[in-house]
């Protein structure tokens, strides 16, 4: 394995985003997970796991978007 990073997974509550956070985690990664709704995220599996960060995240506000970006 590479170097751990941090990951940002926009859409962690759909589909794709709700099995790639989980696999990256067992990568040994930080994953900065966002949703249009924390407790949404709350509610999925891998929530409380140490190297999980929830943000909130709607995508048509710019200015938290690009601040999300900069983390």
């Amino acid at each position: 394995m590479d170097k751990p990073r941090k990951i940002l997974v926009i859409g962690a509550t759909g589909y794709v985003g709700s099995h790639l956070v989980p696999a990256l985690l067992s990568e040994g990664h930080t994953v900065i997970a966002t949703s249009r709704s924390v407790e949404t995220l709350q509610q999925l599996r891998w929530h409380a796991h140490p190297n999980v960060e929830l943000r909130p995240l709607d995508l048509s506000q710019e200015a938290i978007f690009q601040a999300t970006l900069k983390t």
